[in-house]
Order: C-alpha cells, then structure tokens, then sequence
C-alpha cells in the first residue's frame, strides 16, 4: 500500500492492528527515517505522537517496533505539508547521504 494520507489513516484509526498493518507502519517510519522521533518542517509529513505510545525503537537498535494494539492505545495525529496525500522522500533524508 503506498503511503498516503487515506492509507495512513486507515490503518492507524482500526481498532486492531494486524501483523500486516505494523509491519506496514514499521517500513513507512523506516523509509521517511522517522523512528528517531525527529520533526522537521522540511519533511513531506509528520508523525506527532505523544508520549512514545505507537512504537519503541529497542535499544541499540535503529528498526522501529510497534507497541500499540490498535487506535485507543496511543495519542497523535498525522501532518501532510501541502496538498498532496501522497509522500515522496524527504529532503531530510536525502541530505543526509
């Protein structure tokens, strides 16, 4: 599933996430380098979570792991800058190579 503000949030508002919806969540926060919790304005989008209830990066480790069940498990919300719902790259990303 690409990811876009419609797939986003219909996988995080279940009231049960599967194994395929946090493993789909785990490769969006892995591929937008979002496990390290980091906001900036430049990014297509943001993950505003509170209190580190959706996911946990173990120690020593740098691949996120969902710890939320489902949708009342954890507080946030998702930001898209722009117009667009769908998500390229971020700039974030590609300056750090």
């Amino acid at each position: 599933m690409e990811p876009t503000n419609d797939a986003f949030n219909g996988i995080i508002s279940k009231a049960s996430y599967s194994g395929a919806d946090k493993q789909w969540l785990v490769d969006l926060l892995d591929r937008y380098e979002m496990a390290d919790r980091r906001i900036s304005a430049e990014d297509p989008f943001q993950l505003n979570e509170v209190r580190g209830k959706l996911f946990k990066v173990p120690r020593g480790q740098t691949k996120a792991e969902i710890i939320a069940d489902g949708r009342r498990n954890w507080d946030g919300c998702w930001n898209c800058a722009g117009t667009t719902s769908t998500m390229s790259p971020s700039r974030r990303a590609r300056s750090r190579r």
